[in-house]
């Protein structure tokens, strides 16, 4: 599985309207993402789609 090197900084910025804020959501998904992928690469694997709804919705 490939993982996106970027988020962007434009597209966070016109979502919670400045770019400090924009920084704090992207470091928080940045973090959370990191966190999530193994659980969600197991998850895939076993087929646990309970898991994968948990972690997509």
């Amino acid at each position: 599985m490939s993982l996106p090197k970027y988020l962007s900084m434009a597209k966070a910025i016109q979502y919670v309207g400045d770019a400090a804020s924009a920084a704090q959501l992207l470091t928080t998904l940045q973090s959370t993402l990191a966190s999530e992928i193994h659980e969600i690469a197991q998850a895939i694997e076993a087929k646990n789609f309970e898991t994968l709804k948990k972690n997509f919705h």
